[in-house]
This record gives C-alpha cells, structure tokens and sequence, in this order.
C-alpha cells in the first residue's frame, strides 16, 4: 500500500460512511445512475477522490464528457473547485 493508503480504523466516521457509500455504488449496484455519480464528494485530497470518481464514471452508460466533467466539480471541495476553475481559465 502505498503511503496515502489509510486502514478503516484511521477513517473518521463520515469518511467511514463515504467509503462504504462508494462501496456499494462499486459493488452493489448494478450500474450507477448520474444521479448516484452526483452523491460523490471529495472527503480528503483531490487526488484520493479522482480515481474514485473515474471509476464509478466509468460504469454510468448514459454520461456525456460535459455531464461528466460538471460532477467532478460539483463533488470537489469548494476551495479546490475554485482553484481549478480558475485554472481552466487561465489555460483557456
């Protein structure tokens, strides 16, 4: 594991109940909904929340790249949502 890795123990309750979120949108769910994708939210770093969202993203059939993109953001932390809109902007 790497050293970002964090055992259940060291979670705090609601990332211990995010994880299990993802967890049954993961492994439970047959496909998730645009809707589930929606319910996503960034509880530690950007870095741990991306592949997590790419993941699920992955599995919703009906997401277009701009639906896509624009539940990234809404899952980001407020702060970080605004870095990397002003980001984009700049690139622009």
């Amino acid at each position: 594991m790497g050293k970002d890795a964090h055992t259940h123990d060291s979670l705090s309750t609601n990332e211990k109940r995010t994880t299990v979120q993802w967890y049954h949108l993961l492994h439970l769910t047959p496909r998730p909904s645009c809707d589930q994708l929606a319910g996503l939210k960034q509880i530690k770093s950007a870095k741990a929340y991306s592949p997590i969202f790419r993941t699920v993203a992955l599995r919703v059939t009906d997401l277009s790249p701009a639906e896509s993109l624009d539940r990234y953001l809404r899952g980001l932390k407020k702060h970080v949502r605004a870095q990397v809109l002003i980001q984009k902007l700049m690139n622009t």
